[in-house]
C-alpha cells in the first residue's frame, strides 16, 4: 500500500498541477470561452446555457471544480440533474486518462474515451426527455 501512494504521489500529483495550470492558462488568455463554443451543440442538445460548456471542459481537466461551476449557475432543477449526470457519468479527469493511456495504452484509451463520451451525453439526453414527464419543470 505504501509503495502504491508514494507512486500515486509521484505520478499523479504532478499531473493534477498540469491541470490547473492548463485552466489558469486557458482562463487567463480567454481560450477556455472559445474551446467552450465547440461543445455549445451538445450544450443545446441537452438543454444546458452555453455556459454550461465551460464547465464541462473544467470537469474533464478536474470533476470537482467542472461540478462548483454548475453550481454557479442559475439552472433550473432539471438542468442541475442534467448537467451533474453529464459530468458524473464523463471522463474522467485528465490525470486519470493518462493513467489509463499508460496502463491500456493508446488505442484501447481512446476507444473508452469515445465510448464513454457517447455514454454520457445519450444518458443525460434521455434525462432531458424523461425528466419533464415526472416533475413541473
Amino acid at each position: 500500500t505504501t509503495d502504491r501512494i508514494i507512486w500515486f504521489i509521484k505520478e499523479a500529483v504532478p499531473l493534477f498541477m498540469l491541470g490547473v495550470l492548463v485552466i489558469s492558462i486557458l482562463s487567463i488568455t480567454s481560450a477556455l470561452y472559445y474551446i467552450g463554443l465547440g461543445l455549445s451543440p451538445i450544450t443545446s442538445l441537452l438543454g444546458l446555457p452555453p455556459e454550461a460548456s465551460i464547465a464541462i471542459i473544467l470537469g474533464f481537466i478536474r470533476r470537482d471544480i467542472g461540478a462548483t461551476s454548475l453550481v454557479e449557475m442559475p439552472l433550473s432543477f432539471a438542468q442541475t440533474v442534467i448537467g451533474f449526470s453529464l459530468i458524473t457519468l464523463f471522463l474522467p479527469c485528465v490525470a486519470a486518462m493518462i493513467m489509463i493511456v499508460k496502463e491500456r495504452g493508446v488505442k484501447t484509451s481512446l476507444a473508452i474515451f469515445l465510448f464513454v463520451i457517447g455514454y454520457a451525453v445519450f444518458i443525460s439526453w434521455i434525462l432531458r426527455i424523461i425528466i419533464p414527464l415526472f416533475i413541473w419543470v
